[in-house]
C-alpha cells in the first residue's frame, strides 16, 4: 500500500465526485484533507477510507450532496470530522455518537438537515468544539449533551431550534463559547448555568427568551461577548456587569429592561461596544463611561435616561457612534478641554436628537474631522451655530432643527463641501441666507430653514445647486422676489409660505409682484 500519512489538497480546484475513489488499502493515511474545493456529488461511504487510521477527515467547503452515510459512525480513529459548508439533506445520522475519539465536529453552514440534533451525540464523550450553525435543525436542544463534558464550544446559532435550554447544559463546566442566537427559543436562561465559570461568549440574541437576565452572568470572571438583544428579557441588568470581567461587547438592546445603566461596564478597560437601544432603562449615563478609552460604539437610544453626558465623554479617542436619541438627557454639551485635537478624529456618527440638552453648541465640535451625520434635533440647545462647524469636511447630515438657536446662519457651513442634508428649522435664527457660500455645496440634496427669523432675500445663486431637489424658505421674514432660474423652477409655493414680504411667479396665486409691494406701502 501508498504510504502517505497525510493527503492536504485543500483549497484547490478540484471539481467532480469521490464516487470512483477508494482509500481503504491506504492503511497509513491519517489526514485527509479536501477543504474548499468544487467537489459535489455524494459523500464517500466509510468503507472506502482506512477507518482504522484516519484521524482527520475534512470534507468541507464542497459541493456535496446527499445524507451523510450511517457508515460514518465507524471512523473510530476519527479526531476531526467536517462536512460543513455542503449541499447535504437529510437527516443527521446517529451512528455518529459512536465516534467516541472525536473531538472537532463540523456539520453546519449552506447544509440542510431535516429534523433535529440526535440525542446521541451525548456520547462524543472526547468532544471539545461542536459547531452545528445555520444548518435548517429543528426541535430542541438534547439534554443529553450534558454529558460533554469536555466541551469548549457549543454552537447552534440560526436555526430553527425551539423549547427551552435544558438545564443539564450546566454540566459543560468546561464551555467558554456559547452561542444559541437566532433560534426560536423560549422560557428563561437556567439557572444551572452559573456552574459555566469559563464563558468568554454568550450570544443568545433572536430568540423568545423571558424572565430576568441572569444575575451569575455578573458574576463571570472571563466574559468577553454577551449578545441577548431581540428578547423579552425583563427587570434590571446585572449591577455587577463588567465589574469582574474583561468585557468586550454587550448588546442587550430591544428587550424591556428596567432599571440603570449598570456603573461597571468598562471597570477592566476593554469594553469597545455598548447597545442598550430600545429598553425601558432610567438614570444617568454611568460616570465610568467618560474614562474608557477603548469605546468604540454607544447606542442607547429609545430609554429614559436623565442627566447629563459623563465629561470627556463625547471626547473619548475611539469613539466612532454614539446614538442617544429619544431619552431625557439635559445639561450643556462639553466644550473639550483634554487631550489636543490630533488625537480625536474618530466619531462619525453623533446623534443626540430628542433630549433636553441645552446651552449652547460648542465650538469644539469642529475637531471631529471624520464626522459624518450630527443630529442634535428635538432640544433646548441656544446660541449661536459656531462658525467651527465648517471644519467638518466629510459631514453629510446636519440636523440642527427644533431648537432655540440664534443668530445668523454661518457661511462657514458652506465649507461643508460634502454635506446633502442641512436641516436648521423652527428656531430662531436671523439675519440673511448666506446663498453663495451654500452654493458651494454642490451635493446639497435637502434644505430646510423654515420656521425661523431670516429676512433678506432669497438667494438667486442657490438656483445654481443642480442636486436640491428640496428646499423649504416658508415662514420667515424674507422679502423680494423669489427667483425662477434653476433649481427654483422645481420649488412650489409651500417652500415659500409665511413670507408676506415675498413675491413671484412661484407665489402668484398669494402674491404676485407688483410695483407697489416692491416698493413697499405708499407714502
Amino acid at each position: 500500500s501508498l504510504d502517505l500519512s497525510a493527503h492536504n489538497l485543500s483549497n484547490n480546484q478540484f471539481n467532480g465526485t469521490l464516487q470512483r475513489l477508494d482509500l481503504s488499502a491506504m492503511a497509513a493515511l491519517q489526514v485527509l484533507d479536501l477543504y474548499d474545493n468544487d467537489l459535489a456529488g455524494p459523500l464517500p461511504d466509510a468503507g472506502k477510507l482506512p477507518v482504522k487510521t484516519l484521524v482527520h477527515l475534512d470534507l468541507g467547503g464542497n459541493f456535496f450532496s446527499g445524507t451523510i452515510p450511517r457508515s460514518f459512525g465507524s471512523l473510530e480513529a476519527v479526531q476531526f470530522l467536517s462536512v460543513a459548508g455542503n449541499s447535504l439533506t437529510g437527516s443527521i445520522p446517529p451512528e455518529l455518537g459512536n465516534l467516541t475519539s472525536l473531538r472537532q465536529l463540523f456539520l453546519g453552514y449552506f447544509n440542510q438537515f431535516d429534523g433535529g440534533i440526535p440525542a446521541e451525540l451525548g456520547r462524543l464523550a472526547s468532544l471539545v468544539h461542536l459547531d452545528l450553525a445555520s444548518c435548517g435543525l429543528q426541535g430542541g436542544i438534547p439534554p443529553a449533551l450534558g454529558a460533554l463534558t469536555r466541551l469548549d464550544t457549543l454552537y447552534l446559532q440560526t436555526n430553527q431550534l425551539n423549547g427551552t435550554i435544558p438545564p443539564e447544559l450546566g454540566n459543560l463546566t468546561a464551555l467558554r463559547f456559547l452561542d444559541v442566537s437566532n433560534n426560536a427559543l423560549t422560557g428563561e436562561v437556567p439557572p444551572q448555568l452559573a456552574a459555566l465559570r469559563e464563558l468568554r461568549l454568550v450570544n443568545m440574541f433572536i430568540n423568545r427568551f423571558r424572565g430576568g437576565v441572569p444575575e451569575f452572568l455578573g458574576d463571570l470572571e472571563h466574559l468577553q461577548v454577551l449578545k441577548l438583544w431581540q428578547n423579552n428579557f425583563t427587570g434590571s441588568i446585572p449591577a455587577a456587569l463588567g465589574r469582574a470581567a474583561p468585557l468586550q461587547e454587550v448588546d442587550l438592546s430591544t428587550n424591556r429592561l428596567t432599571g440603570e445603566v449598570p456603573r461597571w461596564l468598562c471597570a477592566r478597560g476593554q469594553l469597545q461596544i455598548l447597545i442598550l437601544l430600545n429598553n425601558f432603562l432610567f438614570g444617568p449615563v454611568p460616570e465610568g463611561l467618560g474614562d474608557c478609552p477603548t469605546l468604540t460604539r454607544v447606542r442607547i437610544s429609545n430609554n429614559y435616561l436623565t442627566g447629563e453626558l459623563p465629561r470627556g465623554f463625547l471626547y473619548l479617542p475611539a469613539l466612532t457612534t454614539v446614538e442617544l436619541q429619544s431619552n431625557y438627557l439635559t445639561g450643556h454639551l462639553p466644550e473639550d478641554d483634554s487631550i489636543p485635537a490630533e488625537e480625536r478624529k474618530m466619531l462619525s456618527l453623533l446623534n443626540l436628537s430628542s433630549n433636553r440638552f441645552n446651552g449652547s453648541l460648542p465650538s469644539s465640535v469642529g475637531i471631529f474631522s471624520s464626522l459624518q451625520t450630527l443630529l442634535l434635533s428635538g432640544n433646548q440647545l441656544a446660541g449661536g451655530i459656531p462658525p467651527e462647524v465648517g471644519r467638518l469636511k466629510r459631514l453629510l447630515k446636519l440636523d440642527l432643527s427644533g431648537n432655540n438657536l440664534t443668530g445668523e446662519v454661518p457661511g462657514e457651513i458652506g465649507e461643508c463641501t460634502s454635506l446633502t442634508f442641512l436641516d436648521l428649522s423652527v428656531n430662531q435664527l436671523t439675519g440673511a441666507i448666506p446663498g453663495a457660500r451654500l452654493a458651494e455645496i454642490k451635493v446639497l440634496n435637502y434644505l430646510n430653514v423654515s420656521w425661523n427669523k431670516l429676512d433678506g432675500g432669497v438667494p438667486a445663486e442657490m438656483g445654481g445647486m443642480k442636486s436640491l431637489t428640496a428646499a423649504d424658505f416658508s415662514h420667515n421674514d424674507l422679502s423680494g422676489v423669489v427667483p425662477q432660474s434653476g433649481q427654483f423652477a422645481y420649488f412650489n409655493a409651500t417652500s415659500f409660505a409665511g413670507n408676506p414680504r415675498l413675491c413671484g411667479t412661484t407665489i402668484a396665486s398669494s402674491n404676485p409682484c407688483n410695483l407697489t409691494s416692491m416698493s413697499g406701502p405708499r407714502l
